[in-house]
């Protein structure tokens, strides 16, 4: 339903009164959700005073807000709104108000007899004119009673008028209301479209969420595997080389031991061997002392020995007459052992009883 700006303009100077009211209802006027700030900037007024004419005009329902947050600044936008379709519903019920007026008039016209001075500064009821003794209160004269037919037919006529407009209120009224519902009712809809829709996108980002928090959580108790199985891993592979270490350790000690017991087993076979050389050398200078040279060729031999002062020069009768070498050299080998032979069979024992230790050690 169409309204002229002249029907809007009659309704704004009834109910506000405020030239800038009617701006701002035509700037709201085909535009949804606009901002307070933005029609502050657009028809160049203050914030405060542009929000009071909104509050008045929103406690007779001409216009209608949204408050969102901003996400930005943090406080909150009111979004404002044009109700073409309550100017009708507030025309009929301003002409309903002014019905009750003129009723109320029209009785007291009818009831009562009123009085009133020739200058018409005051007009009074019979009741307030004997009390002020039929005279004005501000001029003094005299109050002589006035017909009030005119008036009675003019409220009469004007009763009436009202009574036909709104009857045409009312129809139209009807046809409001009907395309009112009919838009209410698409408002409904696309609400609850918009509903289902975000409940749909909430129950879509819920179901996403949890299938994130599940693939989550199933990674996350993948990787705690992944973790404990490395450790395993690792503490085998650690037991393992402390085994390796222990056993190398070991080993060592063991080659250690060997080769010390090999030293020991040596130095003692040596020692034996020592000790049996010392005997046959012991043995041999024995033999030796017990089987000297003959006495006759020994006292012979001293005896043509020159002294201490004849050694540098010897005598004639001395290299005339030499010791006879060969008889002591064989009574020599006759009672003494061979030396290098007692060596040779001693060497090759020793080496024999060192390998016989070894292969029981093995």
């Amino acid at each position: 339903m169409h309204i002229s700006q002249e029907r809007i303009k009659e309704i704004l100077n009834q109910v506000i009164g405020e030239p800038e009211a009617e701006d701002i209802i035509f700037y709201l006027r085909g535009k949804s959700n606009i901002s307070e700030f933005i029609i502050t900037e657009e028809l160049d007024m203050d914030i405060h005073r542009t929000r009071k004419i909104l509050y008045k005009l929103h406690d007779y329902n001409l216009v209608s807000f949204k408050r969102k947050k901003d996400k930005i600044k943090g406080w909150y936008i009111c979004y404002w709104d044009f109700n073409e379709h309550s100017i009708p519903i507030l025309e009929r019920k301003l002409r309903a108000e002014t019905l009750k007026k003129l009723e109320e008039r029209l009785q007291k016209e009818t009831a009562n007899f009123y009085y009133m001075c020739r200058a018409a500064h005051t007009r009074m009821t019979f009741d307030d004119a004997f009390d002020e003794d039929f005279k004005c209160p501000e001029c003094g004269d005299i109050m002589q009673q006035v017909e009030n037919a005119r008036t009675v037919d003019f409220l009469k006529n004007r009763i009436e008028e009202i009574k036909v407009e709104i009857a045409k209120d009312d129809e139209e009224l009807k046809v409001a209301k009907a395309t009112m519902k009919a838009e209410i009712e698409q408002k409904r809809k696309e609400e609850r479209e918009l509903m289902l829709k975000k409940i749909k996108e909430e129950e879509e980002r819920r179901k996403g969420i949890e299938e994130r928090r599940k693939l989550a959580e199933e990674t996350k108790i993948k990787r705690e595997e992944r973790k404990k199985e490395l450790e395993i891993k690792r503490e085998e592979m650690r037991i393992k080389r402390e085994e390796l270490a222990k056993k190398k350790e070991r080993d060592d000690l063991a080659k250690k031991k060997a080769e010390l017991k090999k030293k020991v087993a040596v130095k003692k076979v040596v020692k034996k061997v020592v000790k049996k050389k010392t005997i046959v050398k012991k043995i041999s200078k024995k033999v030796v002392k017990k089987k000297p040279v003959p006495k006759k060729v020994v006292k012979k031999a001293l005896k043509k020995t020159p002294s201490k002062s004849t050694k540098k020069q010897p005598s004639k009768s001395s290299s005339k007459k030499p010791i006879k070498k060969k008889n002591v050299k064989k009574a020599i080998k006759k009672k003494t052992v061979p030396k290098k032979v007692v060596k040779k069979s001693l060497l090759k024992s020793v080496i024999k009883k060192v390998k016989k230790a070894i292969k029981k050690k093995r």
